[in-house]
């Protein structure tokens, strides 16, 4: 794995401004890796939901920015992406509880950062790795669901209109499976772009925490360039032969039929909660296969 922790430093903690420019929302703390912008590469992986849209808390119909979860597989376990995840996890853990001070979360301690389990549960840190959790109507707590975790990427578009009745364009650069650039893409055309259960490999863009009372430090990588492999399906139109009136009837054994039609059972249940370039958009290189997460081009950061 090219990304070494011990080349990731940190920039002074600002105060974020709201939009209006007139209260604070946070703290931001930049990321550098060997002093410069970090870029990095996923390897292909599943998108069970497609793109994503992400609401206000206080009115659903107000569109607020898109997502994208990339899934692992379900024996994630001895999954190098899995693995680097975890080990990632645990540098940030360190990282901000040895700044808690300086980074607005006075006097927070290690295991204030890393949660009430393995999985972070109610710690200051939320993780790259996100677990589905599901509240029981019995004990009205939540609990895991068993669906392997996912990394989320936070796709950027400019978002025009009024709630109801909003549009969106994309600056997330989409490419289809010949790394051949898809434009434009909308809110209207994304489902089709980037169907459910499609693969995609992305590159993105590691730039900062957030701090905030409220939720302690998130991490958003925001997607730069997505390859979308999107799963074969069949028209809604018939593609078999004949049309069904004159055949003969064929009785089939039993090992000549279909066979049992399941729907894929490895796919999370969404959390309720869960920049733009100026580039020309590049053919991204094809995956190599199943690779961790690499360092693809570290650039120096803006003045």
């Amino acid at each position: 794995m090219d990304l070494d922790t011990s080349k990731i430093s940190f920039t002074e903690c600002k105060p974020m401004k709201t939009k209006e420019g007139t209260g604070s929302m946070g703290n931001s703390i930049g990321i550098r890796y060997e002093g410069k912008a970090l870029l990095v590469e996923y390897p292909k992986m599943v998108t069970p939901f497609g793109v994503g849209t992400n609401t206000d808390m206080n009115n659903k119909n107000n569109v607020t920015g898109y997502n994208l979860a990339l899934s692992l597989d379900r024996e994630y376990e001895n999954d190098p992406v899995y693995q680097k995840a975890c080990e990632l996890d645990e540098f940030f853990i360190d990282a901000i509880a040895q700044n808690a001070a300086t980074w607005g979360l006075d006097d927070a301690d290690r295991n204030d950062v890393a949660g009430k389990d393995e999985r972070g549960k109610g710690g200051l840190w939320r993780r790259l790795l996100k677990w589905s959790m599901k509240k029981n109507e019995t004990t009205n707590k939540k609990e895991y669901l068993e669906y392997p975790p996912r990394l989320e990427l936070k796709l950027t578009a400019q978002i025009q209109g009024q709630p109801g009745s909003q549009s969106a364009t994309f600056s997330t650069n989409f490419f289809d499976e010949r790394g051949r650039p898809i434009k434009p893409v909308t809110n209207d055309n994304a489902g089709d772009v980037c169907p459910k259960f499609s693969e995609v490999q992305a590159i993105v863009s590691w730039n900062r925490l957030s701090q905030g009372s409220a939720y302690g430090v998130t991490f958003k990588p925001i997607a730069k360039q997505l390859r979308v492999y999107p799963r074969e399906q069949l028209p809604n139109e018939w593609q078999g032969s004949g049309d069904g009136e004159d055949e003969d009837d064929i009785e089939l054994g039993e090992s000549e039929g279909f066979g049992e039609v399941s729907q894929p059972t490895d796919v999370p249940v969404p959390e309720e909660d869960v920049g733009y370039t100026e580039d020309e958009p590049v053919a991204a290189a094809p995956a190599p296969a199943r690779p961790v997460r690499r360092v693809i081009r570290a650039r120096p950061a803006a003045p």
